[in-house]
């Protein structure tokens, strides 16, 4: 029996948010509403938010031996994410991102600043696979730690026969930071050792742009042609994704939901009324359909900061806690929660606990949406 549903491999940052009405513009000056003080990095929301429903989490990433690294671990033993796993270094700060957060829509901008999270090393993994702490269902990875030890991650998780997801974020880039032109480099094994990719459309489309062996042109790339309602570049993506690999092609699209490749075998006699299947007649794989899961409707946005880390935290847990709904329902589950975030101020003080969701959420039968 395995120890653990989901190991989380990925970064823990200080959130500093400030709330204005006006993003400022270059070399604008604005005042702000609030300043909010929180936890975040995408391992740390993602392990939360799969832990929040019931999962039984651990979080492998670095922080500095400084306040905010104390702090953040006592957050974490809140939750119930074991922190077993989580070094300290001296060698520089705990990672922090700041964050503008527009007051009415709840529209964000985010600078990142890594620090620890970039120590975390091949070593330290390895180190934990002889202890045997990969003992998962699940493994989970961002792009906000070091690239070798993100591919390392995921190969020993392959190794020792767990289920990879992956949310390339913030995508590689061939001429960007130096980790961003490392994970650039190293895109082909990482995408090789996932399962699961889910990056969202910003991601998807730098993706689509790392390989030369794409053969997306720059014309398609501009090319606007939809399919209910889905930009067809976003939908090449997909097929890109399989190509390189990838079992479970995911685009998370924000309020409209996400489109996956899945295979036409899985297909429910009953598809449900959010989720479409579109016809795309450039679709090279005639065993596979193209699904488009719409989202809910939320009347009032209060803060979209996470809700794509709530995402794909949920799905993580439905992968790993009940694979017998199959992919379709994981997806519809996890669109609704990471829905019901952008309710709250925050990220991890955002995301629903399994209390506060309707129970059918987790019952075998398929879910319908209550009314909002």
């Amino acid at each position: 029996m395995s120890v653990f549903d989901v190991i989380v491999v990925g970064s823990l940052n200080t959130d500093l948010s400030v709330f204005t009405d006006t993003l400022p513009g270059p070399g604008e000056t604005v005042l702000g509403d609030k300043l909010v003080i929180g936890f975040g990095g995408k391992g740390a929301n993602q392990s939360v938010a799969a832990r929040l429903l019931g999962g039984r989490v651990a979080l492998v990433g670095k922080t500095g031996c400084d306040d905010f690294g104390y702090r953040f671990r006592t957050n974490l033993d809140k939750f119930g994410v074991n922190t077993d796993a989580i070094f300290e270094t001296k060698d520089t700060t705990t990672g922090a991102a700041f964050i503008t957060i527009e007051s009415s829509g709840g529209e964000n901008r985010i600078i990142v600043i890594p620090s620890a999270n970039l120590l975390l090393s091949v070593e330290d993994i390895n180190g934990l696979d002889k202890k045997g702490f990969f003992s998962s269902r699940v493994l989970l990875c961002q792009f906000e730690i070091s690239p070798s030890t993100t591919l390392h991650s995921l190969q020993v998780a392959k190794h020792n026969g767990l289920i990879t997801v992956l949310n390339p974020a913030p995508p590689p880039r061939k001429d960007g930071t130096k980790e961003e032109t490392e994970y650039y480099r190293l895109l082909p094994k990482i995408l090789e050792a996932t399962d699961y990719c889910c990056p969202n459309e910003t991601e998807a489309m730098q993706l689509v742009r790392c390989l030369p062996k794409s053969d997306v042109n720059a014309a398609e790339y501009g090319h606007e042609i939809e399919l209910d309602g889905v930009a067809k570049k976003y939908l090449r993506c997909l097929s890109w994704l399989a190509e390189q690999g990838v079992r479970y092609p995911v685009v998370t699209l924000g309020s409209n939901g996400l489109i996956a490749l899945i295979a036409t075998s899985i297909l429910p006699p009953r598809i449900p009324n959010d989720v479409k299947i579109i016809e795309h007649p450039d679709l090279n794989y005639p065993a596979k359909t193209i699904i488009h899961v719409h989202a809910p409707t939320v009347s009032k946005v209060t803060d979209t900061t996470g809700a794509g880390d709530s995402l794909v935290g949920s799905l993580a847990y439905f992968i790993a806690c009940q694979p017998e709904l199959g992919f379709i329902e994981h997806l519809r589950r996890a669109v609704w929660i990471a829905s019901q975030s952008v309710r709250k101020v925050g990220t991890q003080s955002s995301y629903p606990k399994r209390d506060e969701l309707p129970a059918c959420l987790f019952e075998p039968r398929p879910f319908v949406w209550p009314l909002e």
